[in-house]
């Protein structure tokens, strides 16, 4: 394999990938070694029922990761085994009576590293994923510096720095995140050799792995990926013409960079076209992050010490800003690695590296003056803008930042001198002194920080607090301990430039400095733990074996968390295999949301996730739940307790009153309002299963009133599709109690027939008297209109690749 840019003998080129290798097989030692899975299994056995009341002396090693165990996993587990049942993804049955499952941008069906899980499991196939996606990002980082023209010390360095970032080892288990930003290294890789050589295969190429990016990340990550590579594109291309002034040559250039930007995202529509439908119906808050929309001053503490503010694995996080952990914007590639990114952007290679510091200093100031005035203005021209967290975009800044350290490790290793690089270092060197000595004297400026305002008052309480434990602020370990290695770094390196060790020598330490740093922060977060610690069997649950098609509640206590519940939280019972009519999910659609409210009443937190204290509704029965689940008893004649245990308090209850999950409703109105119509479902007055209301008018009036001998019976139920057998004995409504959702289409007998909104979230069509088959078909044209796009981009790709192999099947696809 010979690329341009990189060493002529190919031995270099792998001994750094295999390096690399390496450093990812210890960062998943646990996985690889132990057989640990990474995922926070521990935190939801030890902090929510059913599992606590068989697990009560358990804890979990990180009391603050949630959303993998409840949320990702689960969804991806449906994801594959609707794969290996031979279903397309796209529908969701477990939650919220139905939901999109393609469109949630969490399911990732097309992700290419889909493969680990439909090949080893669903908890094999994650770690594996994980694996893959850490080396990807490494390779790739190290392949695109040397095609950059970088040796293979400074561009292993760099590799090292974007592999293991701070955001990259804290949202690892969230899979989405590391997920779109893996391929970005492989996009500029190839777009760079499509611009050096005019080479339509490497464009093909770039343009396949920002398709990767979309289908297998997070959209928000992959688009901060494809302006990157839509900028880089642009600045390659002026480049190209203020050095040759060929106008041919522009258009060229220029029609390369379009050529991968928009076969790239036709790649992607397949996951784009749904995620769009379902996020412009969903229950996002429009200004969700508003007051937290900015990169805080404050924030910059964590480029250089990550766990700044404390950690939660050691319980002393403090959360000075109004972030967890988790969602900190920590520009963090590592303390002695970001002074390398300063040589990087001022030293001998400013020039080469001029797009990257660029780039990252305008993030930064970007994501600073939203708090000032900016955030006001992106607000007029971007409605939505504070629906999706901006500070997000920090991870284009740790990029940059990762190039940057691999420029200047390449100027201080280059044969010509070094003075200029003295100079920076003892700059750093005194920042580092100036910072540390801000800090020993910190606790006198109370009236300094105060002025910062809210936030500065906690920081000022926060280092009170430092100096009362450790004696000396800076002796805090989170402190002490990053500040020490990047001053280290820099006086080896003084030595190193000065003559007094040599060049290999330097190398080793450097090397070993920058990656046992990373690779210390990056183990802590991230919880690994045994199988047996994932959705085990749990005897309440064993009990509880409700048929397929009915529904499950868990009956929240009181004093339950806020916003996930207690009792079997949302998504839990899907990986137990039962429905239920609560889920958590980021987006879902919003008639949903409004329709929960009037059984959870308007006070609870039901954004983001739904979960419910109430159990005695009409409209819990016109949802069809048939079992509580409960720590406590419940009342009411229509509760009949199925289950209790000795030792524990958890009880299951069935539902006596819970309607069929299909039947026909003999009386319906049309309320065109839906203000209105939410108010009559929320008065004591509504009957569901005798009365339905309409959004439209009907066929035709409703029958009088006589006694009937219907029969429902549901033959078939998959996840996108539903086959009723229905016998009327007079013309009505037949209502599914499944969410209404656009792509859903109905046939009776054969021929297609409209869908209803019935009871404002419900499905309905209209029978007339006699038997009938029924089938409930999900085929949503936003999926089809993305695949359809996406199997013409891989065509075209694939014609691209067919001409060059029929041109020289000599050649390497990878270019000589």
């Amino acid at each position: 394999m010979n690329i341009p840019g990189t060493p002529k003998k190919p031995k270099a080129l792998w001994a750094g990938s295999i390096l690399i290798l390496v450093l990812v097989i210890i960062f998943f030692y646990k996985f690889i070694f132990f057989g640990l899975i990474p995922v926070n299994g521990d935190w939801w056995l030890a902090n929510f029922y059913p599992a606590r009341a068989y697990y009560p002396l358990l804890e979990a090693q990180n009391p603050e990761l949630d959303d993998p165990i409840y949320q990702h996993l689960p969804l991806r587990m449906l994801t594959v085994s609707l794969w290996r049942g031979r279903q397309v993804p796209l529908w969701n049955p477990y939650i919220f009576c139905g939901t999109p499952l393609l469109a949630d941008g969490i399911s990732l069906p097309f992700d290419p590293l889909i493969w680990t899980y439909l090949f080893f499991g669903p908890l094999l196939g994650r770690g594996l994923t994980f694996f893959f996606q850490f080396l990807l990002a490494g390779v790739g980082m190290y392949l695109f510096l040397l095609r950059l023209g970088l040796r293979p010390y400074a561009a292993i360095l760099g590799a090292v720095a974007f592999m293991f970032n701070a955001i990259f080892t804290t949202w690892m288990e969230l899979r989405t995140l590391v997920g779109a930003m893996c391929w970005l290294p492989w996009v500029l890789f190839f777009l760079e050799g499509a611009l050096k050589r005019k080479s339509l295969t490497q464009a093909a190429f770039a343009s396949l792995f920002l398709g990767f990016s979309i289908l297998g990340g997070h959209l928000q990550y992959a688009f901060y990926g494809l302006a990157v590579a839509l900028l880089y594109g642009l600045f390659r291309t002026g480049e190209y013409f203020w050095r040759t002034r060929a106008g041919k040559g522009l258009v060229v250039h220029l029609g390369l960079v379009g050529l991968v930007i928009l076969l790239g995202l036709a790649l992607g529509s397949v996951q784009i076209f749904p995620q769009m439908e379902l996020t412009g119906q969903s229950q996002r808050s429009p200004g969700q992050y508003r007051d937290i929309n900015f990169l805080s001053p404050l924030s910059l503490f964590t480029f250089l010490m990550p766990e700044f503010y404390g950690s939660p694995i050691e319980g002393d996080y403090v959360g000075v800003l109004p972030r967890s952990f988790l969602a900190l914007p920590r520009g963090y590639i590592g303390a002695f690695a970001a002074v390398l990114a300063l040589l990087g952007a001022f030293g001998r290679e400013k020039k080469r590296a001029i797009f990257f510091t660029l780039l990252g200093a305008i993030t930064i100031l970007f994501l600073i003056l939203l708090a000032v005035g900016l955030g006001l203005l992106m607000v007029k021209i971007f409605p939505d803008f504070h629906a999706l967290d901006a500070t997000r975009l920090i991870i284009v800044y740790i990029f940059c930042a990762s190039v940057l350290a691999a420029f200047g490790m390449e100027g201080l290793i280059s044969p010509e001198t070094k003075r200029s690089a003295l100079s920076l270092l003892k700059f750093s060197l005194l920042i580092l002194a100036l910072l540390f000595l801000f800090l020993f004297f910190s606790p006198y400026f109370e009236g300094y920080l105060s002025s910062l305002g809210e936030e500065g008052t906690r920081l000022f309480l926060y280092l009170l607090q430092l100096k009362a434990q450790y004696g000396l602020v800076p002796l805090a370990p989170q402190i002490i301990l990053p500040l020490s290695l990047a001053a280290l770094g820099i006086l080896l390196t003084i030595l190193y430039l000065n003559h007094k060790i040599g060049l290999n020598f330097y190398k080793a330490l450097i090397f070993i400095l920058l990656a046992g740093e990373l690779l210390y922060f990056g183990w802590r977060y991230s919880p690994y733990v045994p199988r047996e610690y994932i959705y085990p069997p749990l005897r309440v649950l064993e009990a509880l074996k409700p048929m397929p098609t009915e529904r499950i509640l868990g009956k929240d206590p009181p004093g339950a968390h806020p916003v996930k519940g207690d009792m079997l939280i949302p998504n839990s019972a899907l990986a137990y295999g039962f429905a239920d009519i609560r889920g958590d999910e980021s987006f879902y659609p919003e008639r949903y949301f409004r329709f929960m409210r009037l059984i959870a009443g308007n006070g609870a937190s039901l954004l983001g996730c739904i979960h419910l204290s109430e159990h005695d509704s009409r409209l819990l029965d016109l949802l069809g739940v048939k079992y509580i689940l409960t720590a406590e008893e419940l009342e009411g004649g229509k509760f009949q307790l199925v289950y209790e245990e000795e030792k524990s308090p958890l009880r299951i209850y069935e539902n006596k009153k819970v309607l069929p999950r299909a039947f026909v409703a003999r009386d319906w109105k049309v309320t065109q309002d839906k203000r209105a119509l939410i108010r009559e479902l929320g008065s004591g007055h509504f009957e569901p299963g005798y009365l339905a209301l309409l959004e439209e008018p009907a066929p035709f009036s409703p029958p009088p009133p006589s006694p009937e001998n219907d029969k429902i019976e549901i033959t078939r139920y998959q996840a996108n599709l539903v086959e009723i057998f229905a016998s009327l004995q007079s013309p009505g409504l037949l209502v599914l109690t499944d969410s209404y959702f656009p792509g859903w289409r109905a046939f009776v007998d054969g021929k297609e027939k409209k869908i209803y909104q019935v009871d404002y979230i419900l499905r309905g069509i209209f029978l007339t008297s006699g038997a009938h088959q029924v089938r409930f078909i999900y085929k949503p044209r936003s999926f089809m209109m993305g695949a359809v796009l996406s199997a013409i981009s891989l065509l075209i790709m694939g014609a691209i690749w067919l001409r060059e192999l029929k041109k020289s099947k000599s050649h390497s696809l990878l270019g000589r």
